[in-house]
């Protein structure tokens, strides 16, 4: 029983592998492919040249193995089909059933017997714009073997133009080249119709519809912008294809050689003019961004720009350019119009004090600017001026002037308002000014402490500094007691009587003079010192 069982494994086996052989031995192809009187080989791209009604021809080779012996087999029962794959699926276009009398024999084969097949293919059939591919199908019945054959893919006519796109700069007649490129090498006699429209020259003469054999084409610009390049591909007695299209447009208007050329700074008027401004460029307008610092006009035969001064400040000129095909671009150009704002701040440095003896040299900062076109030095009468230049002063004291101790010296701008001060201290001060002051009732009294306070209030001009003094202070048969603040003393009269107290003023340069105040002391038993708050 079981040698009965493996000679049955053993025959299955050999049957299996004999079937395998034999589909191995199977050949499905296409032969003598034709479209349009042109041969193509087995799995070639066959490149339409129509959209409509492409007639493709070939003689379906199928070789199947064949034995009629004892126990032979045979594989000449089924179905051809020719198919297409349409870009998302496989569609079935043609099918002829076969059986035992569409072969030829021979020993070993039999050679499917049939006659050529011509198929027609649209662009309807397919998903894919591209196209898709053609093949056979054997379908044998008996073993239910299937073969297929190479695919021939199928590509239908796809063209494009380059440049898509074409930028061209105003009056730039550099020529320029169109070219229609046949993407899937559609075959055939084509020609190229052409549509430019307007604005274009063509060997030097103005074209707009023409035909060429050749895919490119080379035109000058003649007017800005010119029209668009349209084509239309034509097989010879064939298809018109889809129109193309080149799309022209003006370029951006470049100012990049274009500036405004002149002064940055306007004191009363200033000329203005755009360097590098060729024939096909012309100014259209001109404007300052704040009409109450300055106006501006334009010399339309000359070109220049005049900016004139109403206020001192800043603005913007702006001059618009125009080129000869409406194209506008603003040029800007930031002016100082008058005196800019350092010079109203403009100050004068230099040493608080001016003790008697001595030069001492200011120096004027922050005036330094075209539109000042000279300083006017100028010093009170308890100063002499010792030399002076555009913007440094030397001065000393007067030796037959004021005895005020403040003085001023100024810095003028002619032609403006414009006035820089710095106040000083002159000499020592005199005691004009100086006075004493008892704090509390007015009588002394011995034993009894009382506050004195100096006051000191010179003229000074509000370009004066605050005073930086001191106090020097003689009391005489008295108890002293002293403050941090100078200008006050705490004092205890030993005995009745006058009491005559001096005081003055101390600065940099010395003393001043001496104030003087009596006052009047009556004895009294005892008592305590005015306390200050």
């Amino acid at each position: 029983m079981n040698q009965l069982n493996l000679i049955k494994k053993v025959f299955t086996f050999i049957c299996f592998f004999s079937i395998l052989n034999s589909f191995s031995q199977m050949v499905v192809k296409m032969e003598n492919i034709e479209y349009l009187n042109e041969d193509y080989g087995d799995c070639e791209t066959i490149n339409l040249n129509s959209y409509n009604t492409n007639n493709i021809s070939f003689d379906p080779y199928v070789r199947v193995p064949h034995n009629t012996g004892p126990g032979g087999y045979t594989y000449t029962y089924g179905t051809l089909t020719v198919e297409y794959f349409s870009g998302s699926a496989a569609v079935e276009l043609e099918s002829y059933g076969i059986n035992d009398t569409h072969w030829e024999y021979t020993d070993s084969y039999a050679y499917l017997d049939l006659p050529q097949i011509n198929i027609s293919l649209d662009f309807s059939l397919f998903d894919d714009t591209e196209g898709g591919s053609i093949y056979l199908v054997y379908h044998e019945s008996i073993q239910d073997f299937i073969m297929d054959s190479c695919e021939n893919d199928i590509t239908f006519p796809v063209f494009s133009i380059s440049p898509e796109n074409v930028t061209i700069a105003c009056d730039d007649n550099s020529l320029k080249t169109f070219t229609v490129v046949n993407e899937n090498d559609t075959p055939g006699s084509l020609i190229y119709i052409w549509n430019v429209g307007s604005g274009w020259l063509r060997d030097g003469s103005p074209v707009s519809s023409f035909t060429t054999t050749t895919n490119s084409i080379t035109l000058e610009p003649s007017s800005f912008p010119p029209s668009d390049v349209k084509v239309e591909p034509e097989v010879v007695n064939g298809d018109n294809f889809e129109q193309l299209i080149s799309t022209v447009s003006l370029d951006d208007f470049n100012i990049t050689n274009y500036t405004i050329t002149g002064d940055d700074d306007v004191c009363d008027t200033g000329i203005y003019t755009v360097n590098n401004l060729t024939s096909n460029v012309s100014i259209l307008s001109v404007s300052t961004s704040d009409t109450n610092i300055a106006t501006v006009s334009l010399d339309a035969n000359t070109g220049e720009v005049t900016v004139t001064k109403v206020s001192d400040g800043t603005v913007t000129l702006t001059v618009v350019i125009q080129n000869t095909c409406g194209q506008t671009k603003p040029l800007t150009k930031q002016l100082q119009i008058g005196l800019p704002e350092s010079v109203f701040n403009a100050t004068i440095s230099g040493n608080y004090s001016i003790c008697s003896g001595q030069n001492y040299t200011y120096t004027l900062s922050g005036a330094n600017h075209p539109c000042v076109t000279g300083i006017v030095w100028s010093v009170t009468d308890n100063l002499s001026i010792v030399s002076q230049s555009s913007n440094t002063i030397t001065v000393s004291e007067a030796l037959f002037g004021s005895d005020d101790f403040a003085g001023e010296i100024t810095a003028s701008i002619p032609g403006t308002t414009i006035e820089v001060k710095k106040g000083v201290l002159v000499g020592t001060p005199s005691n004009t000014g100086l006075t004493l002051q008892k704090l509390g009732s007015y009588e002394f009294y011995t034993g009894e402490w009382s506050m004195l306070k100096a006051n000191y209030t010179p003229l000074l001009y509000t370009s004066n500094e605050p005073l930086s003094i001191t106090y020097d202070w003689q009391i005489p048969h008295s108890q002293i007691r002293s403050f941090t603040d100078t200008s006050r003393k705490d004092v205890n009269p030993n005995s009745a009587g006058q009491l005559t107290i001096g005081v003055r003023v101390q600065c940099d340069c010395g003393y001043g003079e001496w104030a003087y105040e009596t006052f009047t002391v009556t004895n009294n038993g005892g008592g305590t010192g005015f306390e200050m708050n």
